[in-house]
């Protein structure tokens, strides 16, 4: 601040003047000690209050404060050096503000929208006080690592593309068409056949009358039976299909045989007179028993 400036007291009066001079310029003199005077006092009062600034403010001669002063103030700036002797302004938000007047981290991060379990979780001192405070334990709560997983993971994934190892820890993929997935997602053999319209293996079952080969196509089962039946004499006897048809009416049943009369004749009169899905009926019009050979074809 401007201090005040001391008036120049008029010329004193000296011996060599004449006695009117000499009272003139006394005069004058002695009638400007007092405005001199005061002046002095304002003086001294300006510098003592200066001197008082100067102490407590020492940084007022400081260039790093001088270059503070250069910013224009605005309303959300804030001040800061952007090098050793100049600075510039940055914007402060509300939000900046709030974090800025907590008194604690904790605040901070109440501030900043943390619960309770994730201000713990930041505060912990290291990954092993992390994992205690979220209860995991590698290989028990969380994956540990494991070359076949970082194997899989290195794989770049593409559509219709299946994994397969190459090594004890190393994989590959291949083609995966449309028509493998068909296969794939078969519950069982039988229906694998049926997707790729094959026929099932053929099954043989047998009982005391004969034997049963089962053909599955397209997913029908057809059956083809035969075997030996004693027939009695003229007489009915039952044939037993070792497996039975769904159908009676499917059925085909034929029957062919030989045998000796006590005198010799042969006879031949062997037929077969009905059927269900289970049994036949063999009829013998011979004298005496002969065994007949039976065959059946349905489904």
């Amino acid at each position: 601040m401007p201090l005040t400036d001391i008036t120049t007291l008029p010329p004193a009066p000296a011996r060599s003047d004449t006695p009117e001079d000499f009272i003139s310029k006394a005069d004058a003199f002695i009638a400007s000690l007092a405005a001199f005077v005061a002046e002095l006092n304002t003086l001294s009062s300006e510098i003592e209050t200066a001197a008082a600034l100067i102490a407590v403010a020492p940084a007022y001669s400081d260039s790093g404060l001088v270059a503070l002063t250069g910013n224009t103030p605005a309303a959300d700036r804030l001040p800061y050096y952007n090098s050793a002797s100049t600075s510039a302004l940055a914007t402060i938000t509300a939000a900046g503000r709030a974090l800025i007047d907590d008194a604690d981290a904790s605040a901070q991060l109440t501030t900043l929208g943390l619960t309770a379990n994730a201000k713990s979780l930041v505060a912990a001192a290291d990954y092993a006080a992390m994992k205690t405070l979220l209860g995991l334990t590698l290989g028990t709560d969380a994956q540990a690592y494991d070359a076949k997983l970082a194997a899989i993971a290195g794989l770049t994934g593409a559509a219709d593309k299946g994994l397969q190892f190459t090594g004890s820890n190393t994989l590959a993929t291949y083609d995966l068409t449309a028509f493998a997935k068909t296969i794939l997602d078969d519950a069982d053999a039988a229906a694998m056949l049926a997707t790729l319209g094959a026929a099932a293996a053929p099954t043989a079952t047998s009982n005391g009358n004969g034997i049963a080969i089962t053909l599955a196509i397209g997913g029908t089962s057809y059956l083809v039976q035969w075997g030996r039946k004693t027939a009695a004499a003229n007489g009915n006897t039952t044939i037993t299909f070792p497996v039975a048809f769904t159908s009676s009416t499917s059925v085909s049943c034929v029957v062919s045989g030989a045998g000796e009369t006590a005198t010799g004749t042969q006879a031949t009169q062997a037929e077969i007179l009905s059927n269900t899905t289970t049994t036949a009926t063999l009829f013998s019009g011979s004298d005496a028993g002969f065994t007949a050979f039976w065959i059946a074809l349905g489904y």
